[in-house]
């Protein structure tokens, strides 16, 4: 049985998000040509004067696809979904060596164990609290980025910075201690997610 691939289109504006139109795109995802010829006659539809920001995957194929619409289209900016690229920031965090004792154990401890866990392993809680240190900071803006109380766009960029030196703070200021969680969040965020528009709108952001 094949497996359909569907995207959906979503409209937002000042008043909130609605439901455009869903595509079976199974033929066109893995082509960033076709994936772009997509994303155009959607923007086309809509009418390009009224579209500022197309936002989607971060796969290769849809930045191709963006970059491309970009180039067409040089009034809107396509940005990668800040979700998904923070989830990934979490998950390769999640990898590293320190995280595995705590990791390991939370997911395959099971009745009995779990006492064990709590009452005798220190190494347990030791990782746990390294955890909590170097992803709770991401943990909050993935919130806020969820959050529909109010528009994020002017509040990513300060956000993930203001994470980054909690993040420091959390673990003493010691740059050995740091650097690495800070490349991996520096290596995603300038790949995937750095965009001039974040910068501006934190710019012109008034809480700032």
């Amino acid at each position: 049985m094949r497996v359909r691939q569907l995207l959906n289109f979503l409209v937002n504006n000042l008043y909130g998000t609605v439901f455009l139109k869903s595509v079976d795109a199974s033929d066109v995802v893995k082509d960033a040509t076709l994936l772009f010829e997509l994303l155009d006659s959607v923007v086309e539809d809509v009418g390009e004067d009224l579209v500022i920001q197309v936002v989607m995957d971060n796969a290769s194929n849809y930045k191709k696809a963006g970059e491309m619409l970009m180039k067409k289209r040089t009034r809107l900016w396509w940005t990668p979904c800040a979700t998904h690229c923070i989830d990934l920031i979490l998950e390769k965090i999640g990898s590293l060596p320190q995280h595995e004792n705590a990791l390991r154990k939370a997911k395959k401890a099971e009745g009995r164990d779990i006492k064990k866990i709590i009452l005798r392993d220190g190494i347990f809680w030791s990782s746990m609290s390294y955890a909590l240190k170097t992803t709770r900071p991401l943990v909050n803006v993935l919130r806020m980025i969820d959050s529909e109380k109010l528009p994020c766009m002017g509040f990513i960029y300060g956000s993930m910075e203001k994470a980054k030196e909690e993040i420091a703070v959390n673990l003493g200021n010691e740059e050995g201690a740091y650097k690495e969680i800070w490349k991996i969040i520096d290596d995603k965020w300038e790949f995937k997610l750095h965009q001039h528009l974040h910068v501006a709108a934190y710019f012109l952001n008034p809480r700032f």
